[in-house]
């Protein structure tokens, strides 16, 4: 039996106005926070590296990408010293193993851990529950919407990938190319692409006439794979802790790949996740070595390395206005200020419980679900001036 369940009923007439107006009150009406904040740590950043090896066509195809749509529309970035638990869903599914949100914000997609393959979507606005469904697979390992929010495509442990149509929840397409577990999908910003990495290496498709592009790393396990926000650099972390990058030039036919530039960027162990910032200058990444590293695409140097979580890095998620980002871990989760390395918050979680982080579009708002099967959506804090909105709330 699906629940919507708000943690603290004043917050039930409608969840969207809630999230996309932070409301003067809203720290008086969720009360103490159900959460436990760790040390307040700061990173261990590392001296800068050069890296003079890293093929010469890198800096070309990794150069500034300021103009992103909608980047200077970005809300400001809230604190995560004091995040509040704003409201939980618990669905059918036994425990979670991916999220999504829609561009829009108003659905939520969540996927099914081992031996329950559910995706359910859930809408915000309503309140419950629209669509929910078994796919063809063991568990659901990735989630992403196409950037209109109609279509949803997933992946899994048997090799196949699934198109969805969101309103329906019919099954529009499979792509059966894939031999072994597909764990990372990611989808160009014009929706023409997807890019999915698995066991048996990366394949680049067209989403629009449904067929195999290119494959561009064959029977290599790859863990994560991400597209920049211009749409033209795919980067790729292997099992071995190498990244490598793909410059892409999209069209109205099919995109034109470039040659793999095999940067010098590596890690101890294989690297798990990967996420551009907006602005498409610095790519972050998370390893099997517990580590966190930033790296300069413009300068081609590491920036700094963290290590403060425990364990391997599960995921992490650069918040949408570039200004932090979220990393998920056995000991929970933790919030890093992007340009200081400076560890700005944490949320402790029982071991293994977080699986998946995703943002709400507005960046004010963090999913996390694991295996208490249960989506918790955290709120950051207004900063300065929260105590003083407080205050002169009646």
């Amino acid at each position: 039996m699906e629940r919507f369940r708000l943690k603290n009923p004043v917050l039930n007439p409608g969840l969207i106005p809630g999230l996309l107006g932070y409301i003067s009150a809203l720290p008086l009406l969720l009360g103490t926070a159900l959460f436990s904040l760790g040390e307040n740590t700061l990173a261990t950043p590392q001296t800068r590296m050069s890296d003079p090896a890293v093929q010469s066509g890198l800096s070309e195809s990794t150069a500034s990408n300021a103009q992103v749509p909608g980047q200077r529309d970005r809300p400001i970035a809230p604190t995560w010293t004091n995040p509040k638990l704003l409201l939980a869903i618990e669905g059918e599914s036994a425990t979670i193993q991916s999220l999504a949100f829609s561009p829009d914000g108003r659905f939520i997609a969540i996927g099914g851990g081992r031996n329950d393959p559910r995706i359910e979507i859930w809408d915000l606005q309503q309140e419950k529950r629209i669509r929910h469904w078994k796919t063809y697979q063991n568990r659901v390992l990735a989630l992403t919407f196409s950037p209109d929010g109609n279509t949803l495509v997933s992946s899994a442990d048997g090799g196949a990938i699934e198109v969805w149509d969101v309103q329906k929840g019919e099954l529009l397409h499979q792509f059966l190319e894939h031999r072994s577990n597909v764990l990372s999908l990611a989808i160009s910003p014009d929706g023409r692409n997807l890019v999915s990495g698995g066991l048996d290496g990366i394949r680049l498709w067209d989403l629009r006439d449904r067929q195999l592009i290119r494959v561009l790393l064959n029977l290599q396990p790859i863990y994560s794979v991400a597209f920049r926000g211009d749409g033209q650099l795919i980067a790729a972390g292997t099992h071995q802790g190498n990244i490598i990058l793909w410059p892409l030039i999209p069209g109205e036919g099919a995109a034109i790949v470039g040659n793999p530039l095999t940067t010098s960027f590596q890690h101890d162990r294989g690297i798990t996740t990967l996420d551009f910032t907006p602005d498409g200058n610095r790519l972050i990444s998370g390893s099997f070595d517990a580590t966190i590293k930033c790296w300069d695409l413009v300068n081609r140097e590491l920036l700094y390395t963290l290590v403060d979580h425990p364990s391997w890095i599960k995921s992490l998620k650069i918040n949408p206005n570039g200004q932090l980002f979220a990393s998920a871990s056995r000991d929970g989760i933790r919030f890093w200020n992007l340009e200081t390395a400076e560890a700005v918050g944490f949320i402790s979680a029982e071991s293994d419980w977080a699986q998946a982080i995703a943002w709400y579009p507005d960046g004010l708002t963090l999913a996390i679900g694991g295996l208490d099967r249960i989506v918790n959506l955290w709120r950051g804090g207004m900063g300065a001036n929260e105590d003083a909105i407080a205050s002169d709330s009646p």
